[in-house]
């Protein structure tokens, strides 16, 4: 599947209900990175073409264990919040509230609160 978000999303990724967030990232069913604000590359240290087509993975600590749960509820629900802890490519770790949601035309996108 690529990551063009064109065949995902019927708005290209331009949703009102992020227009004032800065730090997001729209993502499809398998968790891989579809689009991402400049912001939020810049915040870890990366351009956005460096994170576009993987996981949120990429960022997470080594010893991090992924709760599939909570994306198994967030697939059920449409929307979950979670703490978790995020490294830049500096190699420093910082913990980040995620709202994560589907929106009305079925994208889905994560809003970090830094």
């Amino acid at each position: 599947m690529s990551a063009d978000p064109s065949k995902r999303c019927p708005q290209g990724n331009e949703h009102e209900e992020i227009a004032r967030a800065r730090y997001w990232v729209f993502f499809d069913d398998q968790r891989r990175w579809i689009r991402c604000s400049q912001e939020l590359a810049d915040f870890f240290g990366y351009e956005p073409d460096e994170l576009v087509g993987g996981t949120a993975d990429k960022l997470l600590p080594k010893d991090f264990v992924y709760n599939i749960d909570g994306w198994e509820q967030f697939l059920a629900e449409g929307q979950i919040t979670r703490f978790i802890p995020l490294t830049k490519k500096s190699g420093s770790i910082i913990g980040v509230w995620i709202d994560y949601k589907r929106l009305n035309d079925g994208c889905m996108v994560a809003v970090l609160k830094l």
